[in-house]
């Protein structure tokens, strides 16, 4: 008789909770937003490629400290509603373009917000 011994379960290789192919586009999206940030403004020129330097130097740097927080903000995520972080993003990456414009997109987010929290809670209350 040849007994075998009994065979283990396959252990699945668990990434740490920063390490994320995310948080390398992230930090892809800053170097480049922030290289080319810099070479339009060495570059010079016009308005136009002014406000898209400064814009663009704004946004990485605002890409680049998401990079930094990456697995802190994970651990939210898993209990916002899908899309809330998605409109939050995107609020911030509009301030950090032209900070004027939170008069309009904080209001517009804060409807998102609410609207997609009460069309969740409707959703809910149907499925029972």
């Amino acid at each position: 008789m040849n007994a075998q011994p009994p065979r283990r379960p396959k252990q699945s290789v668990r990434q740490p909770l920063g390490a994320s192919p995310r948080r390398s586009v992230l930090l892809g999206v800053s170097i480049a937003l922030i290289v080319c940030g810099v070479w339009l403004r060495i570059r010079g020129g016009d308005s136009a490629l002014a406000f898209a330097s400064t814009s663009m130097l704004r946004i990485g740097l605002v890409v680049g400290m998401m990079w930094l927080a990456w697995p802190s903000l994970l651990r939210p995520s898993r209990w916002f509603p899908p899309g809330i972080a998605a409109v939050i993003l995107v609020t911030l990456v509009v301030i950090a373009a032209n900070p004027r414009l939170a008069l309009v997109a904080v209001p517009v987010a804060g409807g998102l917000v609410t609207l997609g929290t009460v069309i969740r809670a409707f959703r809910s209350t149907r499925k029972r």
